[in-house]
């Protein structure tokens, strides 16, 4: 599996039908600030999986937040993340990576 992180920021990623990716990104849900996914456009590629892990057990701790895919057929998807308050459409910053899935990884 690939595992990706907010240093890839902007990055682009060769993936085989079927193999997996990881994205991790470090996220304060007490703040009020989230990790909001984007709808992709395109590539039909959905997360398996989306979780929060807090890094320690006080409250309003720093965390991370982690979205796992699987790349399901070929094509181009880019996905983009921004960060901001669920009722506020500016985001602080964005995460943005482009996934080519195709059949060789040459």
């Amino acid at each position: 599996m690939l595992q990706v992180d907010e240093s890839r920021n902007g990055a682009e990623f060769d993936l085989a039908p079927g193999e997996e990716i990881e994205v991790t990104l470090s996220e304060n849900p007490t703040t009020g600030y989230r990790w909001h996914l984007q709808p992709a456009t395109e590539g039909g590629l959905a997360p398996d999986e989306d979780a929060y892990e807090p890094f320690g057990a006080a409250p309003g701790a720093m965390g991370r937040r982690r979205w796992r895919f699987r790349a399901p057929q070929e094509g181009v998807v880019r996905l983009q993340w921004d960060h901001r308050r669920s009722w506020e459409r500016a985001a602080t910053k964005s995460f943005t990576i482009t996934i080519r899935v195709k059949t060789s990884t040459e």
